[in-house]
């Protein structure tokens, strides 16, 4: 068992305001748990938006949530916009996938990044 961070980002492209775009999606292999402990979600010019996280083991879940950072990819005190990642506790059983989307306030939005926390329940390999 151990905890880990993934990091989803379209690279700099911009989300078109009120589009919802695909910022990617992390694979759970099969024989693996991932318990989700936090996200955060931030996009440089944006003014705000939401982001919205999908698996296709829970269809029905709405896992929604307004960008922690209005203005710039930053965490923990960088920038003034800045704020704490989102305590979460989702448990996903491989094989699964969990996508991320990010819909933003601004057209001229740029850089947009998904921080994805996990515990990978799994045994050691070695």
């Amino acid at each position: 068992m151990y905890t880990a961070a993934q990091i989803l980002d379209n690279g700099g492209t911009a989300v078109a305001s009120t589009s919802e775009t695909s910022l990617g999606k992390i694979n759970i292999p099969m024989g693996r748990t991932y318990q989700i402990t936090g996200l955060w979600c931030g996009t440089n010019n944006a003014g705000g938006g939401t982001f919205r996280m999908a698996s296709d083991i829970y269809p029905q879940a709405n896992f929604t949530y307004v960008q922690n950072s209005l203005s710039d990819i930053a965490i923990n005190g960088i920038s003034t916009a800045d704020s704490e990642v989102y305590p979460v506790n989702i448990t996903i059983n491989g094989p699964a996938e969990f996508e991320g989307f990010v819909t933003n306030l601004s057209a001229t939005s740029g850089r947009s990044a998904i921080m994805i926390q996990y515990i990978d329940n799994a045994a050691a390999t070695n």
